[in-house]
C-alpha cells in the first residue's frame, strides 16, 4: 500500500484503518480534518489489496471493526471489502483454530454483533458458523466458575483494545499481572463465583478482585480487565451495603456487568419508585471513551462500548447505565457512594 508515495505493509495499513475507524474517525464531521482524509485514502488502497492475504488476526480485526463503524464517506461509502464475506473466510480458515486469545476474543464479539442483524441470512449462518466452531473447538466458551468470570473480563478488556495485536509478534513472553489489587482499590469483593459461570451473587466471603487471571490469557489488557473487576467488586458492596439485591453476569461475548432487578431497586430509591426495567451497571473504565481533541469536554463513549450498550439493550432488554470512571467518587464513604449511585440510577430513570 501506497500513501503519499510511501510504501505501507498491507498489514500495517489494516492495523492503521481499523484503529482510526473504532477511534469513530470516520464520522468525525469536522472540516479539512486530516485524520479523516487519511481514514479514507487507507479504505482506497486497501480496496486494491487482496485482503485475503493478511494474516488471520489482521482480518478478523478488520471485521470487528468494520462491523461496528462506519465506513469513510470520501472512499466511495463503503469499506473496502465484503465484510460478509471476510468473516466467513476468517471462520473457514485452516487458521481458525490457532488463533490466539485475542482473535477469539474478538470472533466471540463478531457473533454477537452479526445477532443484531436479523434480517441478514448470510449474516446470521456466519453466525452459527462461529457458534459451532467454539462449541466444537475448546475456545474456552465452556469454562465454568472463576475462570469464565476471567474469560470474561479479559475479553471484554481485549473488545476495547482493538485492534489487537498477535503477542508473539511484539513481546518476549506473556507478562499477565497476577498480583492483588492495587492499594484501596476494591481491596474485598462482595461478589463470588457461582457454579453456573453466568452470574455472580453477593457473597460476604471470596473476593473476586483477587482472583488470579489465567497464566495462559492474553498479556494485552489485563490491567483494564483487572480495573473493571475492581470497579464492579467495589459497586457490589456499595449495593451490599444498601441493600440492594443484584448479580454479576460474566457470560462470554458480552461485557461483565451488574444486574438489578428493579423490584430491587423499589426500596433503594428516594420515592420508593421502582425503574421500568431491569438495569445492567456498566464500568466505564478510560477505554470506553474517546475524544477528538484533547478536551475532556469532548469525551463520547468508544463504538466499542456503544456496541456493548446496544448489544445489552437488544439481548437482555434492560436499561444500561455506565459509571464513568471520572464521575466515581474512590475516596468518599460508603454511605456517599450509595447516596450517589442510588440518585445517579433515579436520574438515567427518568
Amino acid at each position: 500500500v501506497k500513501l503519499d508515495g510511501v510504501a505501507w505493509p498491507v498489514d500495517l495499513a489494516s492495523q492503521m484503518y481499523c484503529a482510526l475507524l473504532l477511534l469513530g474517525h470516520s464520522t468525525d464531521r469536522r472540516a479539512g480534518c486530516s485524520v479523516k482524509g487519511l481514514l479514507e485514502e487507507l479504505a482506497v488502497q486497501l480496496g486494491s489489496s487482496d485482503l485475503r492475504n493478511l494474516p488471520l488476526l489482521a482480518q478478523v480485526n478488520l471485521c470487528y471493526a468494520a462491523l461496528l463503524a462506519p465506513s469513510a464517506v470520501g472512499a466511495g461509502g463503503e469499506h473496502p471489502m465484503d465484510v460478509l464475506a471476510l468473516v466467513e473466510h476468517c471462520v473457514g480458515s485452516e487458521g481458525v483454530r490457532h488463533l490466539p486469545v485475542e482473535g477469539r476474543a474478538l470472533l466471540q464479539q463478531i457473533q454477537q454483533a452479526l445477532k443484531l442483524l436479523p434480517w441478514n441470512r448470510r449474516a446470521l449462518r456466519s453466525e452459527q458458523s462461529i457458534g459451532d466452531l467454539f462449541a466444537r473447538g475448546g475456545s474456552g466458551a465452556g469454562a465454568r466458575g472463576a475462570g469464565a468470570a476471567s474469560a470474561c473480563f479479559a475479553s471484554a478488556a481485549l473488545s476495547h483494545l482493538a485492534p489487537c495485536l498477535d503477542a508473539e509478534a511484539w513481546a518476549p513472553g506473556p507478562a499477565v499481572w497476577s498480583g492483588p489489587p492495587h492499594e484501596g482499590s476494591g481491596k474485598a469483593s462482595a461478589l463470588a463465583a457461582s457454579d453456573d459461570a453466568s452470574t455472580a451473587t453477593p457473597a460476604d466471603s471470596s473476593s473476586l478482585c483477587s482472583e488470579e487471571l489465567a497464566s495462559d490469557g492474553p498479556s494485552q489488557g489485563v490491567y483494564a480487565a483487572q480495573e473493571m473487576r475492581e470497579a464492579l467488586a467495589e459497586l457490589s458492596q456499595v449495593l451490599v451495603a444498601h441493600s440492594v439485591e443484584h448479580s454479576l453476569v460474566t457470560d462470554l461475548g458480552r461485557e461483565a456487568h451488574i444486574l438489578i432487578e428493579r423490584e430491587a431497586l423499589a426500596g433503594g430509591q428516594p420515592n420508593g419508585r421502582p425503574l421500568g426495567r431491569d438495569v445492567a451497571l456498566l464500568w466505564g473504565s478510560s477505554l470506553h471513551y474517546v475524544a477528538f481533541d484533547e478536551s475532556s469536554a469532548d469525551l463520547r463513549l468508544s463504538l466499542s462500548a456503544q456496541f456493548q450498550v446496544a448489544l445489552l439493550r437488544s439481548v437482555r432488554d434492560i436499561d444500561v447505565v455506565i459509571i464513568p470512571y471520572w464521575w466515581w467518587p474512590a475516596h468518599a464513604t460508603q454511605q456517599e457512594k450509595g447516596g450517589a449511585l442510588l440518585r445517579l440510577l433515579t436520574e438515567k430513570s427518568e
